[in-house]
Order: structure tokens, then sequence, then C-alpha cells
């Protein structure tokens, strides 16, 4: 008897809990609703995702809002940002009008400090645009105000970015939009996270802006006199190494001719070097290559009539499969180019010849 009247009050304690646990308010402990701009690298709140493919003449890139919380927003929650941006490349006189609160100045001082030739740019107006529906009324280009709306039970929002004409930039510059979150319909904001920096990179085929690839590099060079039929003495050797690539167009490779150096030396600075030995691959539709000039270079394509031909270099580009001695395949992106080139240090004398096969692994050439 006495242990019926246990279980008796043992049942009645757990109807009692449930009670309790129906009249308690399960929601007010949910984390609360909080708007921030999505970043994915804490230092300056970077988004660092953005890179546009060069094969369509606009691509899409994003600015998203994100809501934090254990629940999505529990109506619709208008949101509002501002961007930061000054016209032109940044220099002394630009400098002293910055911002210095803005993630901009912080990034650009942090890394460079007053060294304005290697800062960092806006992203031209003339590159990018929005949708209508996105675009506070009144704004300027430029100063585009934008507007999106956190729909009720979601917990983001993405404001589509129309990037074109990236070619017209120089991969070697790197080029933001800085956002600024302004107004959030009276939700809390993450003062840490309420503005964001969008760097914005761009892609080909074969490389990218962002981390331009390296390619192994084999093959000879010599160098050839006109009016003669052989290379001049001691003049031609092997040549290796791991030129980068990269993205200046949607067919367009930059790289450094031959073993020529891009960095600063010669009483050069970087961009002259840079300017001054670099050549262009053109990569055609039937994947056969063209050269030219990327600035101050003389290039040209060596032809089957050249008395230097080889035809095993006959300037082409197709995707390689090589098989190891343990019988493992490894996939490749592959050039296998031949031309000649004269750069300001041999121009009124010879043409460097450069016959060479470049070669990038890939996991997947297919998905590459």
């Amino acid at each position: 008897m006495k242990r019926n009247k246990i279980y008796v009050l043992a049942i009645l304690l757990l109807s009692l809990g449930f009670a309790g646990c129906e009249k308690f308010d399960f929601g007010a402990e949910q984390y609360k609703n909080v708007v921030y701009l999505l970043s994915d690298v804490d230092e300056f709140n970077m988004y660092n995702r953005a890179i546009a493919d060069l094969n369509n003449d606009v691509d899409t890139l994003f600015i998203t809002i994100g809501l934090s919380g254990s629940v999505g927003a529990p109506n619709d929650i208008p949101v509002e940002i501002t961007p930061y941006f000054v016209a032109g490349r940044v220099d002394s006189v630009i400098y002293e009008g910055l911002d210095k609160e803005r993630l901009f100045y912080k990034f650009n001082k942090s890394r460079y400090d007053i060294d304005y030739t290697k800062w960092a740019n806006f992203l031209p107006e003339a590159n990018y645009a929005f949708l209508p529906e996105n675009i506070v009324e009144g704004s300027t280009p430029g100063t585009t105000k934008l507007k999106a709306t956190i729909k009720k039970g979601d917990s983001k929002v993405s404001i589509p970015v129309l990037v074109n004409n990236l070619h017209t930039l120089s991969p070697d510059s790197l080029y933001f939009l800085d956002y600024k979150i302004t107004n959030t319909g009276g939700v809390e904001m993450n003062t840490d996270k309420e503005d964001a920096l969008i760097p914005i990179y761009w892609k080909n085929d074969w490389t990218n802006s962002r981390n331009p690839l390296s390619y192994d590099m084999l093959g000879e060079q010599h160098n050839w006199r006109r009016g003669t039929q052989v290379p001049s003495p001691g003049s031609s050797r092997v040549i290796t190494g791991s030129p980068i690539l990269y993205p200046i167009g949607k067919n367009e490779i930059r790289m450094a001719a031959g073993i020529e150096s891009i960095d600063a030396g010669d009483g050069k600075t970087k961009r002259q070097m840079i300017d001054a030995n670099s050549i262009v691959l053109i990569v055609n539709d039937d994947n056969t290559i063209d050269f030219r000039p990327y600035k101050d270079i003389q290039v040209e394509k060596v032809e089957s009539d050249d008395i230097f031909y080889d035809e095993n270099h006959t300037n082409r580009f197709f995707l390689e499969t090589i098989k190891t001695s343990a019988g493992i395949p490894k996939h490749f992106k592959t050039f296998t180019l031949h031309y000649r080139y004269r750069n300001y240090k041999t121009a009124n004398l010879f043409y460097t010849y450069c016959k060479v096969i470049l070669r990038y692994e890939v996991s997947d050439p297919n998905a590459e």
C-alpha cells in the first residue's frame, strides 16, 4: 500500500511539472535577433568570396545581410546600407580627406601606410550596378544607398551586385566595395559587424586575380641576331620556373616573358618592370595561342616558316593526363608555347626565342 502511495505522489509531481512547462514562455529564451553584414575574414570584416567570371559579360556577386538568433525574423525587417566611395586612385590629396573610421582606410593604412602606389582602390563606378528594386530613391552612382528586406521567418537577404568590364582593371591592384548598415527598421544591430569590406576578384578558365596561379615551366631559350642561321654562341640554355598567370580578359592571360623579372630592378619600379617584361597569351576558340605585348615589349609567335620552328611546340592549350611510374593518372592544364620577344635590354640587339611547356595540375579537369 505504501508503495502505491509513492507512485501516486510521483505522478502528481510530474503532472505539475508539465503544467508549469505549458505556462513557461520558451520564446523568451531564444537568442535575440541581431542584424549584421556578412564577412568571412574577421580582420577588417572582409567578405573574401566575391569572384566574377570573365566568361560572362555581366556577372553577379552579392552583399549579404544576416540576422542572428535561433529563430528567423519574427516580421519583415527592412534594412538599408550605405557605401563609402571616393573616386580616383588614392594619392596624398585624397588620402588626407579619407574617413579614418572606415574599413577602406584602416585596411590600406595597416598594410601600406602612406605608400599610395600600393593602396587598394574603390571599384570604379563604371564597373558595377544594382537592380532598381534595391536602390534607395535619390541615390547617385558611387553613393548608391541600398535597401532590402529580411522576410519573416528568414535569416538573411542578399543584394545582387552586377559587375562588368572587369578586364579594364589591373590584376595587380585590389578593388573594394565598402558598405555599412545605416537602418535596421528598429531591430538591434551588431556593431562589430555593421560594415563590410568586399574585395572584387575575377577569373577566367586558366587563372584568377584572388590567387593567381603558378604554372610549372620547362623549356629552352636562346638569342638570335637577324641575318644569322644559328643562335648566338653560348646563349642557348634550359629554362625552368613557376611563372604566375594573371587573368586580364575572357581569353587573355598575362605572364612574364621567358624568365624575365617583373619585380623592381634595373632602375625601374615594379609597375615599370611589369609593363616592360610582360606578354599576353590569347587563347582562341580552337585552343590555339596567339600573342600580343602587354605594354612595352615586342612579342611574336614562332610560325612554321621560322628557321627555329619546333613542331612539338605549336602554340596551343589542352587538357593533359600523364600517368606516373606507379600508374596513377595526373591531370594538367597545359600550354605548349613557342615565341620570340625583345624588351628594353635587347630591343636593338637580338630576339630571345622561348619554347616552353606550362603545366598546372588539377584534380578533375572537367571541374576546373
